[in-house]
């Protein structure tokens, strides 16, 4: 994903239990949980509350895709995600909570 000021991010999150074990965050209605987040910029350890808020439409450069609605809220800041209802369920916009940095998808075929 690029944003659209064509920056890249990167931030690597470290899941415990469930998310470790299957590899996903369950995409249900109201799910909620804690995950150790390392923004690598920063280099200290915070905790981020990762909730489901609902059924959303995620608009980009390629389309629209109805989606699931989740924010992360690392307490300074809350992000929010698009991520598609269809299998894979590709991120599709992605929300920075502490500059506004919007990143979209910028190219999908669907099925790979």
């Amino acid at each position: 994903m690029q944003s659209l000021r064509s920056c890249p991010s990167a931030q690597r999150i470290e899941a415990l239990s469930d998310v470790r074990e299957s590899g996903a965050l369950p995409l249900v209605r109201a799910y909620a949980m804690r995950l150790n987040a390392f923004p690598p910029i920063v280099g200290l350890t915070d905790r981020v509350a990762v909730r489901v808020v609902g059924d959303e439409t995620g608009k980009t450069p390629v389309g629209d895709f109805d989606a699931w609605g989740v924010t992360l809220d690392a307490g300074n800041s809350i992000s929010q995600l698009r991520i598609a209802n269809d299998a894979p369920n590709p991120l599709v916009k992605y929300i920075e909570g502490c500059n506004c940095a919007i990143y979209d998808l910028e190219s999908y075929v669907a099925g790979k």
